[in-house]
């Protein structure tokens, strides 16, 4: 199901009056920080709200075990730890991955 717009939202409800309506929970940043953290252990992990609403972020990732891996596959290494909750219940993230300097 599909709320207003054309993002997918997680199935949540609140009641408002007698209609039942889609009600967007999004993530918090320490728990999109944890599973990126728990996914890539090496990771060194700096969350920012773009917009200042809990609901627009952008994650700096910085890992060793990034070294020498092209910029999608790091990518595809947070999307993974990340366990398919982009589009959900994260609606909205940046992302920006480096290795240690040095």
């Amino acid at each position: 199901m599909k709320a207003a717009g054309s993002h997918r939202l997680p199935v949540s409800y609140i009641q408002v009056s007698e209609k039942w309506e889609y009600a967007h929970m999004p993530m918090a940043a320490d728990d999109i920080a944890k599973l990126i953290r728990d996914g890539i252990p090496d990771a060194e992990v700096e969350i920012v709200d773009l917009a200042g609403d809990g609901d627009h972020y952008k994650a700096i990732i910085t890992a060793e075990s990034f070294r020498g891996m092209p910029r999608v596959k790091q990518h595809q290494a947070v999307y993974a730890a990340l366990g398919g909750r982009m589009g959900g219940e994260l609606h909205a993230l940046a992302l920006e991955t480096r290795t240690p300097a040095g």
